[in-house]
């Protein structure tokens, strides 16, 4: 009995003592003061006055520092202070913070943790072969025609972008990065882990995200489209093996871009399942996710990977901030497939928002350690070509806001305004910002034959459209939503591969199932070399069928 007595005791006693992470909210900005023009890059001043933001927003005013010092004398270890959201985050025990509670301009208090998640994936390469390689190369930026924007002169030129990562090794250094440090392209650099410049250390990762903005390879193989364009680095993590994340780095460093007058965050890191609900996604909850937003509000492009949780069972759905209902969440294809890659997080977000918003490749090939090629995968990587995409239709067409853009982005994609949960509107096309007209679409008449009898919906492709790309189907069901995604299976397809480019666009047939609620309560890939393509029991449909095939969609209402 007195063991047990002690034992209880020194659990009170470590349970009382022992420091978790938290956010302290504080009541109001009153008596501080604030110089917008003193404070703020030029470009900064100017993204505001394109999208009529005040230069004196409550948001962007300093935190009291009376507040932050009556709260910092009261806990083990103050961590620092935001701007955007008015608040403190601190390490303090649970008597600390019931006595920060108690403090008149104290609203409310928050426990903070989260685990990251680098968005990419150690899923196998299909090839590594030099053919291979040197062609997904091409492949990469091709499937978006972004070949077209520096055809045109559209190179990033003027757009200034910030990468949060976790690290930049062989940036100030690697011949792949020489015609950014030439022109002094890196604009800032900040470790908000070790509270240093120096970003040069670490995992290479961020590294190979610029290289899929801005990498040239040898003297002239672009591996992103925006080489132009001028940078901010900025790491945000800590190694794996530190487990928490730093949420509150990613928010300091968001405030720190907007600062310097960044118009576009690429955010290659996810925030999912070890410390969160399914419910959190939703928009608003997770506090990277609320700093995305409010970076949005402020006219930054943020434009975050969907995440590498599509093939967990346990999970499956995107990782914040890409939840954010003003985030570009980029979803990951399969080169060899032309479709949705295993890995890639599923939407919708927790409250029923489209998400991905647009998908790129997600096999790569990239900047390695030593300045080497490799090939690579994960939205990590997807997510930099769709911003260095971003980067380039804004040079061309320079009056958007940001949200005009991201929306532009959208409609852009070769599948819209077909979309579904794993693919959002489909992979971006620059042709949609350049003077070019698009290629005239077949008539939905011409292109499809259906029948609708009874009991049955049957859809068709007339014969001289039908092509020889055979799939396998499998079914992936997360929550309550059939997502049937076809996978390639390599040895039993027999496909004529161009010898010069393997890669190349693949025709399939995507349907969805939109419920009266609008959301999608089924959607699929289909292969295209016999009819009938897709057949439906009529009585399973409530609300809306749509398909498309060769840039055509066609919905019928139930």
């Amino acid at each position: 009995m007195k063991d047990l007595l002690i034992i209880a005791l020194l659990l009170t006693f470590f349970g009382a003592n022992s420091q978790e992470k938290y956010w302290v909210y504080f009541t109001d900005k009153n008596n501080v003061s604030f110089e917008a023009e003193n404070y703020f890059h030029p470009n900064a001043i100017a993204r505001r006055n394109r999208i009529s933001y005040p230069l004196n927003h409550s948001t962007d005013l300093p935190v009291n520092m009376l507040y932050k010092s009556e709260v910092s004398n009261r806990v083990d270890e103050y961590l620092g202070a935001s701007r955007w959201l008015n608040a403190a985050v601190v390490m303090a025990n649970e008597e600390q913070i019931e006595a920060i509670e108690k403090l008149p301009f104290v609203k409310h208090v928050e426990p903070s943790g989260f685990v990251k998640m680098i968005c990419s994936t150690e899923e196998s390469v299909e090839s590594d072969s030099d053919f291979e390689r040197q062609d997904l190369m091409r492949f990469q930026i091709e499937r978006m025609q972004a070949d077209k924007f520096a055809a045109n002169g559209y190179r990033g030129k003027g757009i200034r972008i910030a990468i949060f990562d976790a690290g930049f090794p062989g940036v100030d250094e690697a011949e792949m990065f020489e015609h950014i440090r030439a022109r002094d392209g890196i604009k800032g650099t900040y470790d908000f882990i070790r509270k240093t410049e120096n970003v040069y250390r670490k995992i290479s990762h961020g590294s190979t995200v610029l290289s899929c903005i801005a990498g040239i390879a040898g003297d002239s193989i672009m591996l992103g489209v925006a080489p132009d364009a001028d940078f901010l680095l900025a790491i945000t993590e800590k190694l794996m093996k530190e487990g928490l994340a730093e949420e509150e780095a990613w928010l300091f460093a968001a405030e720190w871009a907007d600062k310097n007058g960044v118009d576009i965050i690429n955010s290659s890191l996810g925030y999912t399942r070890r410390s969160h609900f399914k419910t959190d996604m939703d928009g608003n909850t997770t506090v990277i996710t609320k700093a995305a937003n409010l970076a949005s509000s402020k006219g930054i492009l943020v434009v975050s990977s969907a995440g590498n949780e599509g093939n967990k069972n346990n999970w499956m759905m995107m990782a914040a901030p890409a939840d954010g209902d003003s985030v570009l969440a980029v979803g990951a294809i399969n080169p060899w497939s032309g479709f949705h890659t295993s890995f890639s997080s599923f939407g919708p977000s927790a409250d029923k928002e489209l998400k991905p918003n647009v998908t790129g490749v997600g096999h790569v090939v990239a900047y390695g350690v030593n300045d080497k090629l490799h090939m690579t995968q994960g939205t990590s990587f997807s997510a930099p070509l769709i911003a260095g995409f971003a980067a380039c239709a804004w040079q061309a067409n320079p009056g958007l806001s940001n949200w005009e853009l991201l929306k532009r982005i959208e409609q852009s994609g070769d599948l819209y305004p077909y979309f579904d949960y794993a693919h959002g509107y489909g992979v971006p096309q620059a042709t949609a910002f350049l003077q070019d007209q698009p290629k005239q679409a077949l008539h939905p008449d011409s292109l499809f034959n259906i029948h609708i009898e009874q009991e049955t919906i049957t859809v068709g492709i007339r014969d001289e459209y039908l092509n020889q790309d055979s799939l396998d189907v499998q079914t992936n069901i997360p929550d309550r939503v059939a997502n049937k995604i076809m996978e390639r299976i390599n040895e039993n397809v027999n496909l004529p591969i161009d010898e010069e480019h393997p890669f190349e666009k693949r025709e399939l047939f995507y349907y969805h199932i939109e419920n009266n609620a609008n959301y999608l309560d089924e959607f699929s890939v289909v292969s295209v070399d016999e009819n009938p393509i897709l057949q439906l029991d009529i009585e399973n449909l409530n609300g809306t069928l749509r398909f498309h095939y060769r840039g055509v969609t066609k919905e019928i209402h139930f």
